[in-house]
């Protein structure tokens, strides 16, 4: 006790106990015991024994979140209350109440085959363990998960009756379901899908779904006609979350609901001239309740974040507008996208114009005028293999030249071989502290690399200390252009339109064989290691002098 006194005096041998645990739980000041002789059951505080297993017949008493679980000669498990009385007589192999207080479901499970089924807190069967082998409860819709392994079929049923809300179907690129609201279930059959209400009995399908946003809101919409037609075929509206449609379909395009607004678009004609054609469309702002907030009529329209939109004019030009429709940043851009954190991007590589020719420059984000800088020899001083961020040393005017890229329309990209992995000299997390220290270098002169790409590999193998996972024949390694490639793929950038420049034939030969235009410097080993066929289309002496020539052409 708290002032020390023995509840159960263990002098006292009359009681033949083996242990007595520490209180099992909240739900009742009791202890689990044990005795010499092999029973179990509950002691009160009053050192009282509530239940003897071996009175009932039980080789197990266990208590569980204010129950007890009991397992019988036949290792059946069953259930009681901390009365002693008898909820589930034991028949199954095993039985679990860990779920039972949010979800009003007793787990059963039987093995040979396993298969799972539920009781309700009666201990009355509800579904019985003899179809499924998986059964997950969602304590906030009140419905079950079902999984059959053989046919890999899913289903939905209800949580307090049993019953089949969901029959169910196998589960593939053709058919799933999943909860997106406390009410909602979604149920996808093709490309159709289908919000189901099961208190309320509501059904409504649609070929698009968005997800939730603020406002409690979902954009949903469906296509009329041909399914491969464009934009003109939707009509797209909004439902809440009990799947009620609250603002009718009557839109050829829409975004989520921020900052209390969401953007809807409508298309009002087409455009065209000798090479192309395209919609004209009328955006424009509204409140949850349908109502226009801002009328526009815009372009086009992004959502609001940090209370500012991006929208395009008549003239396909990108700006800002606030709340009021007022422009705070005035139409200027080519591609605007939404801010985060107070920052956005946007982009300046020309505007449209219908009267010339298609040329993909005009449209659109420009992916194209990328930089790829080698590393040692070009951008940093060549100390042969560099194994410690100590090492880095910037060739001058290197930052200088970086800084005039980040001002202009250029994106830099570093790639760099680096074997030193393969060779076992530094790890991954060593390179990226020697990568760190060139940012560091960098960003105190005020210029910053938009990425940095390297080759961890090396064909060369036998050494003892190299790390042999890496020492093989990669795409990535220069001459070779993996690293170009792979910048292109994730970037979406324009290889014929980017600058290859490095210090060896090894980055020229890779620039030519992605198509880059190149550029040598007579810094590092200044193109030393000479290649039959690889010649750069210029040669400057450093980064600094390639790039304030480019820059001024």
């Amino acid at each position: 006790m708290a002032d020390g006194t023995y509840l159960i005096d263990p002098a006292d041998v009359k009681n033949d106990y083996d242990y007595i645990g520490d209180p099992w739980d909240d739900y009742t000041p009791m202890s689990h015991y044990g005795t010499h002789g092999g029973a179990q059951g509950l002691i009160d505080w009053a050192g009282k024994k509530i239940l003897v297993s071996t009175e009932r017949g039980y080789r197990e008493v266990i208590p569980e979140n204010g129950f007890l679980r009991v397992r019988d000669e036949n290792d059946k498990q069953g259930l009681l209350n901390m009365s002693g009385a008898v909820i589930v007589a034991p028949a199954y192999d095993e039985l679990h109440v860990w779920d039972l207080e949010w979800s009003g479901c007793i787990t059963v499970i039987n093995h040979n085959p396993r298969k799972v089924g539920f009781l309700g807190k009666d201990g009355k069967a509800l579904v019985a363990p003899t179809k499924y082998d998986e059964i997950h409860f969602n304590w906030i819709t009140g419905f079950g998960y079902t999984r059959e392994y053989a046919d890999n079929k899913v289903g939905l049923i209800n949580q307090a009756t049993g019953a089949v809300v969901l029959e169910p179907k196998t589960q593939n690129n053709d058919y799933d379901f999943w909860n997106v609201s406390d009410s909602l279930i979604a149920v996808r059959t093709g490309d159709e899908v289908e919000f189901r209400n099961p208190k309320t009995g509501l059904r409504a399908s649609y070929d698009r779904e968005h997800g939730f946003g603020e406002e409690g809101l979902m954009p949903v919409g469906n296509r009329d006609g041909d399914t491969q037609a464009g934009h003109e075929n939707w009509k797209m509206g909004f439902i809440n979350e009990q799947g009620v449609e609250v603002i009718p379909l009557i839109y050829n395009q829409v975004a989520h609901f921020n900052d209390g607004v969401a953007a809807v678009g409508t298309i009002v004609g087409i455009d065209s001239n000798e090479w192309d054609e395209w919609d004209v469309w009328e955006w424009k702002f509204i409140k949850p309740n349908g109502d226009t907030a801002i009328e526009g009529p815009f372009g086009e329209a992004d959502d609001f974040s940090e209370g500012l939109a991006a929208v395009r004019n008549e003239h396909w030009q990108a700006g800002y507008i606030n709340h009021d429709g007022e422009y705070e940043i005035q139409p200027q851009y080519n591609q605007a996208q939404r801010f985060s954190e107070s920052v956005a991007l946007v982009g300046t590589a020309g505007w449209m114009d219908f009267d010339n020719p298609y040329n993909e420059k005009d449209y659109g984000v420009y992916f194209g005028d990328r930089w790829f800088i080698d590393r040692d020899g070009t951008l940093n001083e060549h100390f042969g293999l560099i194994g410690s961020n100590e090492q880095i040393k910037l060739i001058e005017k290197a930052s200088d030249a970086i800084k005039l890229l980040n001002k202009s329309k250029f994106i830099t990209i570093c790639v760099t071989n680096q074997s030193v992995i393969a060779r076992g000299i530094v790890t991954h997390e060593g390179l990226n502290k020697i990568h760190a220290r060139i940012d560091t270098l960098l960003g105190l002169d005020g210029a910053y690399l938009d990425d940095l790409f390297y080759c961890p590999h090396h064909p060369d193998k036998g050494y003892p200390e190299e790390a042999a996972e890496y020492k093989i024949e990669c795409d990535c390694r220069k001459p070779k252009p993996g690293l170009l490639l792979k910048a292109a793929e994730q970037y979406n950038i324009d290889l014929s339109g980017s600058y290859m420049i490095g210090d060896s034939c090894a980055d020229i030969a890779a620039g030519q064989s992605a198509g880059c235009k190149t550029i040598g410097v007579r810094t590092g080993i200044g193109l030393s290691d000479g290649k039959p066929g690889v010649k750069p289309d210029m040669v400057f002496d450093t980064l600094f002098d390639a790039v304030a020539f480019i820059l001024n052409e």
